[in-house]
């Protein structure tokens, strides 16, 4: 990201429950000013703790999550996981 200049906000998180904490503003992500909603999800499949599947479910579950875009990143080669994160 640093390399293509990118100045737009990024956030991390650790894995899929602290995903999901950011997402609904719980513990250490209550203060939305430090938490905002994002434009974008880049969602690993193989987060520790609580899955990228896991946590794409409940996203697009969500009625005001789900319009957010997630591109979804993975290393697997396998053309279910593929089909199964669409």
């Amino acid at each position: 990201m640093q390399e293509c200049h990118l100045l737009n906000d990024l956030r991390r998180v650790e894995n899929g429950e602290e995903l999901m904490d950011y997402f609904y503003h719980r513990d250490a992500h209550r203060d939305t000013k430090n938490s905002p909603t994002p434009g974008l999800i880049l969602l690993d499949l193989n987060m520790p703790r609580k899955d990228g599947r896991e946590c794409l479910a409940e996203i697009k579950a969500d009625p005001e999550l789900k319009v957010i875009p997630v591109v979804v990143l993975t290393t697997s080669k396998e053309e279910e996981e593929v089909l199964r994160s669409y």
